[in-house]
């Protein structure tokens, strides 16, 4: 079902279209040229380690994700349909391009993504879990506690826990970049009939 609002300022006409989520929730919205929870972000205009940290911090602080599992790093589906492979090439590891599924791929070095530092706090990355055959797809770090204790429920998960430990300065800097104002599209408005368009309007905002 598809709402649709008009409002006429007088100066500018703002037309909202936007597809239903269930329970309100914007993750369910199909763009993937924006982030899922901030519409004002263009997930496409942002470089690898700056992708991984915006995810991050949406991972570990935002009230839509506080029951979700098994959250992708980089596009934040939770439905199992992204699915990211690591291949070893001589004496390094790196994300395998041919196998890996996600809408918002990137190439990333994992040494970096691993490295929690002031200007990239996320350590956020896709990991070999120590307890499947080495064959099996990559665990995102954020996920691995909870991926241990579901799929191989006999182990000892506390003899893991430095594979995906979270500092406090890691959580205190993420929340930060949660917090801060997002970046804003450029406004664009089209020239139709003498009426302007304005794109900058959304119910979701609303509802966020």
């Amino acid at each position: 079902m598809l709402y649709c609002s008009h409002l006429t300022l007088g100066i500018e006409a703002c037309f909202v279209c936007e597809k239903d989520s269930v329970g309100g929730d914007p993750s369910r919205e199909p763009d993937m040229l924006c982030c899922r929870y901030c519409p004002s972000v263009r997930v496409d205009s942002l470089s690898g380690p700056e992708l991984l940290k915006h995810m991050a911090a949406h991972i570990l602080h935002d009230v839509w994700l506080r029951d979700v599992d098994n959250i992708c790093g980089l596009c934040l589906s939770s439905t199992g349909d992204c699915c990211i492979y690591l291949v070893k090439k001589g004496k390094t590891i790196t994300i395998s391009k041919e196998k890996s599924r996600c809408p918002n791929f990137r190439q990333v070095k994992l040494k970096a993504a691993s490295t929690h530092t002031t200007n990239s706090p996320s350590s956020n990355h896709p990991m070999t879990c120590p307890l499947c055959p080495s064959n099996s797809p990559a665990i995102w770090k954020y996920n691995l506690r909870q991926h241990i204790q579901t799929v191989h429920p006999t182990a000892n998960v506390n003899l893991y826990q430095q594979n995906f430990q979270i500092s406090d300065a890691e959580r205190v800097l993420l929340k930060a970049v949660l917090l801060a104002k997002p970046r804003i599209l450029k406004k664009r408005r089209w020239q139709q009939d003498g009426m302007l368009i304005s794109e900058l309007h959304s119910t979701r905002m609303v509802l966020r």
